[in-house]
């Protein structure tokens, strides 16, 4: 009895004997599934060669060859027959008859959902893609179901252009470096780690959701909309550009120095703590409402 699960079976050659990976005596079972054949090479099945009982599910079987007979890839020759289900036959060869799988005792085989593709006789104009068997004299073909498609002997080669559409998952690693160009849609998933390098330009539309872990660095250049909430601590690197547009929300500590050029817009909520120095210029519109706490140095 073998039973065998998740195997891989490639380049095994018997140049005098059956079977070119396995082979199963009378009386035998084997029990095959989700594996591979490749590439293996015997007289009668190339692959495989069974006289006992054998159930195959889920397998693949790619380019093996009987040199001197028949089964490119299984060779039965039990009364029990073979159980074949959602397996694939591709590119396999016999020289004489059944270059998929060949029924050489002429009992019924079971067979459900497999497939086959490029399964031929050795210099011969002959395919059969499914059971070949001999009755009356004259070679038999019972097609699988399903077509397929032979695999390239080697993998394609990637893409040089990025995909149109972006992913839908974050990448576990960021990019060392920022993309030549950025992408024309913000992916579904925001990254949960900062990039290396920040953008040196704010993004045209904010991030519908802040990142888990914000960069130290600021941006060149500000926003050009105010946030709806301040920030309780000012930035370690303040910009040298103001906002275009003053917060609604006076800062807890005002600055211990008066601005240069004052602003043209007055406060909308004025500040309870006055100045440390007065202005030297009275302002040309005066407040709507007076100080909670007046000055003790009088304006000059």
């Amino acid at each position: 009895t073998l039973n065998t699960f998740n195997s891989k079976f490639e380049g095994n050659h018997d140049a005098t004997g059956n079977g070119g990976a396995i082979t199963a005596s009378v009386n035998s079972e084997i029990s095959i599934v989700n594996s591979k054949f490749q590439n293996n090479v015997a007289l009668n099945g190339g692959a495989i060669y069974h006289l006992g009982k054998a159930v195959i599910s889920g397998s693949e079987f790619y380019d093996n060859e009987a040199t001197n007979g028949g089964g490119g890839a299984v060779f039965s020759g039990s009364t029990d027959g073979i159980t074949l289900r959602r397996s694939t036959f591709a590119g396999n060869q016999a020289r004489f008859f059944g270059p998929a799988v060949f029924d050489g005792s002429g009992s019924t085989l079971a067979a459900d959902s497999n497939s086959g593709c490029d399964n031929t006789l050795s210099g011969v104009n002959y395919e059969c893609d499914g059971i070949s068997s001999i009755q009356s004299g004259a070679p038999v073909c019972n097609e699988f179901d399903l077509s397929c498609t032979a695999p390239t002997s080697s993998p394609t080669s990637p893409s040089a252009a990025p995909s149109p559409l972006p992913s839908i998952g974050p990448s576990d690693l960021p990019s060392v470096k920022p993309s030549s160009q950025p992408s024309s849609q913000p992916s579904a998933s925001p990254s949960s780690v900062p990039s290396a390098s920040p953008s040196k330009s704010p993004s045209s539309r904010p991030s519908v959701l802040p990142s888990q872990s914000p960069t130290s660095l600021p941006t060149s250049v500000p926003s050009r909309t105010p946030s709806s909430a301040p920030s309780s601590s000012p930035s370690a690197t303040p910009s040298t550009i103001p906002s275009h547009v003053p917060t609604s929300v006076p800062s807890s500590s005002p600055s211990e120095n008066p601005t240069s050029s004052p602003s043209t817009y007055p406060s909308m909520a004025p500040s309870n703590f006055p100045t440390a120095t007065p202005s030297l210029n009275p302002s040309s519109s005066p407040s709507n409402n007076p100080t909670s706490s007046p000055s003790s140095s009088p304006s000059m």
